[in-house]
């Protein structure tokens, strides 16, 4: 669970077992405001053949007050916009399991302020993703 304080100051989501990400508003019931399922491969029209998540960790960005990156059961962080109703803008491939410990810091660079997101896995590797960055195979 984390307070999206920069937009909201009563306002926190969480992420549960079950590929869901919930919002809430605390002011009103304790019904969530926006609740998503997030599957693997984003095809919602078969359910069948949709991968569901199992979703460990959600941290929000220190920069971009619109985004939150959360830790899948793969080890691998995926970053939503909360504009799109969480839809993921891009997913990062990282440990090989269960990952024990997340977040994300702001490091200085000469363009300026840059976010980077380490993350910690069973496998005693750390991992620093660039969410900038983009790779071409």
């Amino acid at each position: 669970m984390v307070w999206l304080s920069k937009t909201n100051a009563y306002s926190l989501a969480s992420c549960t077992a079950y590929c869901d990400v919930r919002e809430y508003d605390t002011r009103g019931p304790r019904k969530p405001v926006i609740s998503t399922k997030v599957f693997g491969n984003q095809n919602k029209t078969d359910i069948f053949q949709a991968k569901e998540l199992y979703l460990s960790k959600i941290i929000q960005s220190k920069l971009n007050d619109s985004h939150v990156y959360v830790v899948t059961q793969e080890g691998h962080p995926v970053m939503m916009d909360r504009r799109m109703n969480y839809k993921i803008v891009k997913k990062m491939f990282g440990s090989k399991g269960s990952v024990r410990d997340a977040n994300t810091l702001i490091v200085p660079s000469i363009n300026g302020d840059q976010e980077v997101f380490i993350s910690c896995g069973c496998d005693r590797f750390v991992r620093i993703f660039d969410p900038n960055a983009t790779f071409k195979h």
